[in-house]
């Protein structure tokens, strides 16, 4: 792999990494300003909106001109589910209205309205609804702002690489990270003496496993009450280090799904295609078939639309604010009449393949009050989920009944019920 691709590779992960606190950063928001109050309408009196959101994730250089890092990210509403394209900084675009054909040019040409017209040359019939562009400067400032990351550094990392500017030097054990050692930490890749990670540990850890440990350790870090109250700060830092179309609301209304997607629903690819310097410079030309096969199997949902009160329902029920618990092992279930005053509702999430006959039947036979079976037309559930609004035992006793382990506890719970249960695929 030559070092420019290496370098690439570098700053696409890095740049995920801040997308991703970024999200968490909203759902700290979100959590401090609910704005899903009121009883929900029956699913079935719907209003539709499209189905997936396309948003390029940009990583500007130093100077803002140049997209060093471009990212597609293909949000599927439906399956919930996310793709990311990732398309190389000197990929190609022909007949672009000037004499640098690389696409990292483009942002600096005419800002995002050139970068999304190139993006939809590359990837043809994909149309770009959402940009976010940032920079590391963001980055440092989030970790500095929580006041560190408490994080358990695996092993000695030094590696110095001048012409990027860069100078990694940790030592290994456990200790708060400042902005600046957080950014050593997520690119260090290997050492001066050119052994990476993997082998530097013995093949425990890898890069991108360090950086998901991260994420994650940051991410709760960032949700921590203590931390949520500082929501204003952190606006203030996203303020000043990215820039977006997205609005306040669209943010509330998908950073809870980003940050819930089960990691087996993310995809990362390439665009396809290769380096060359047939055309004079270096070049990547994508390769046109390849790309058009990777659109229409993952850049093109099933269905265009989706519900937006569907939508609503699952951001709530099982949103950023609900926590998750065990059913007691020692739980025993018996039939009595107090049982008719825990009222449940049902969701049909599975696409019609679930038995809910069953379901019901499992739940009446102990004596719990089914009011009200709805199916959903458009959203879709992989694993079922049970949701109480209080945590009193409810939802381990309806989780118990349908042959679940764990359930969810969610206050802001609105749909009228003690507990929800939304029936996913996995049961047949």
């Amino acid at each position: 792999m030559s070092r420019k691709a290496r370098v690439y590779i570098s700053f696409t992960l890095l740049f995920t990494l801040i997308f991703s606190l970024i999200a968490a950063i909203f759902i700290g928001i979100t959590w401090v300003n609910r704005v899903l109050y009121g009883d929900l309408a029956d699913l079935q009196n719907t209003t539709m909106q499209k189905s997936y959101v396309n948003t390029l994730l940009c990583g500007v250089d130093k100077e803002g001109y140049r997209t060093d890092v471009l990212i597609l990210a293909h949000l599927n509403l439906i399956d919930n589910s996310l793709t990311l394209v990732q398309i190389p900084r000197d990929t190609y675009v022909e007949n672009n209205g000037r004499s640098d054909k690389k696409i990292n040019s483009a942002y600096g040409y005419n800002k995002e309205t050139q970068l999304f017209k190139e993006v939809h040359q590359i990837l043809p019939g994909v149309e770009v609804d959402k940009f976010i562009l940032v920079d590391l400067q963001g980055f440092r400032d989030i970790i500095d702002a929580i006041g560190g990351v408490e994080y358990n550094v695996p092993i000695d990392m030094d590696y110095d690489d001048p012409e990027q500017d860069l100078h990694i030097h940790l030592k290994q054990g456990p200790q708060k990270l400042d902005g600046n050692k957080a950014e050593q930490l997520v690119r260090f890749r290997k050492d001066n003496n050119e052994v990476d990670i993997q082998t530097l540990t013995n093949g425990k850890y890898s890069r991108t496993g360090i950086q998901r440990e991260f994420i994650s350790t940051t991410i709760d870090q960032i949700l921590d009450l203590k931390n949520v109250m500082k929501a204003p700060e952190f606006v203030s830092i996203a303020t000043d280090n990215v820039t977006t179309n997205f609005e306040y609301d669209d943010f509330l209304t998908y950073a809870p799904i980003i940050l819930s997607i089960n990691p087996d629903s993310i995809r990362i690819m390439e665009l396809p295609g290769e380096d060359t310097n047939a055309l004079g410079p270096w070049y990547f030309i994508n390769d046109k078939a390849a790309t058009a096969q990777m659109i229409q199997e993952y850049l093109t949902p099933e269905r265009a639309e989706i519900s937006t009160q569907e939508l609503a329902i699952r951001n709530q029920l099982i949103g950023n604010n609900s926590q998750m618990l065990t059913v007691p092992a020692n739980l025993e279930l018996k039939k009595n009449f107090g049982n008719g005053f825990l009222s449940v509702d049902v969701i049909d999430g599975s696409g019609g393949t679930a038995n809910i006959d069953k379901i019901v039947a499992d739940i009446e036979a102990y004596g719990f009050n089914v009011k009200s079976v709805d199916k959903a037309a458009t959203v879709r559930f992989e694993q079922t989920v049970v949701v109480a609004k209080k945590d009193n035992g409810d939802g381990a006793k309806i989780a118990k009944a349908i042959g679940l382990s764990n359930y969810l506890v969610n206050a802001e719970k609105r749909t009228g019920t003690s507990v929800t249960i939304i029936v996913g695929s996995d049961m047949k």
